[in-house]
C-alpha cells in the first residue's frame, strides 16, 4: 500500500492540531508498519484537535472496528482531554465493504454518546483509501 504524503510536517502530539484529511491520513500512515497487518488504529485528539493518544488493536474482521471504538469511547471519552477521534482500519488484503456504512453509523453514535467528535474513519486497503463518512453523505468535519 502506498499513499501520498502530506505537504507539511507530521503534527506533533499535544502541540499541532490535525486540521485536514491529508494530515490525518499521513499521521495514520506513520503509525502503521511498513508491512501492514489487519488492525484498527485509534487517534485520540483534544479539544484543539492535537493528538493525545494512539492505540492499535489487532483485528480479526471488519466488525472489530465497532468494538475498538466502543472501548476507546468508554475509556478516553471519560477523560477531560479527549474530545475527538480519528479511526483507521487497516485491511491489507481488502478494502471498503458494503457493511462499512452501517459500521460508520454505529461508531458515530458511540462517539456522540461519549462526547467525542468522530472526525473520520479511514479505511486503508490494498485497493486504496476510502472514507465511509463520504459514502454516508455526512459532511466533512475538517477545518481546512
Amino acid at each position: 500500500m502506498s499513499y501520498p504524503p502530506c505537504e507539511r510536517p507530521l503534527p506533533s502530539a499535544r502541540l499541532d492540531p490535525v486540521d485536514s484529511f491529508s494530515e490525518a491520513l499521513w499521521l495514520m500512515m506513520s503509525t502503521i508498519d511498513t508491512e501492514p497487518i489487519q488492525e484498527t488504529v485509534l487517534l485520540v485528539l483534544d479539544d484543539a484537535r492535537c493528538g493525545v493518544g494512539v492505540t492499535h488493536v489487532e483485528s480479526r474482521g471488519p466488525d472489530d472496528v465497532v468494538a475498538a471504538v466502543d472501548w476507546i469511547a468508554s475509556t478516553a471519552g471519560s477523560t477531560v482531554e479527549a474530545a475527538g477521534l480519528i479511526v483507521g482500519s487497516v485491511r491489507p488484503n481488502g478494502g471498503a465493504e458494503l457493511g462499512d456504512l452501517a459500521r460508520w453509523a454505529q461508531i458515530a453514535e458511540l462517539c456522540d454518546e461519549a462526547g467525542l467528535e468522530l472526525l473520520e474513519w479511514i479505511v486503508l486497503g490494498s485497493s486504496g483509501v476510502t472514507c465511509p463518512r463520504e459514502v454516508s453523505g455526512a459532511p466533512p468535519r475538517w477545518r481546512c
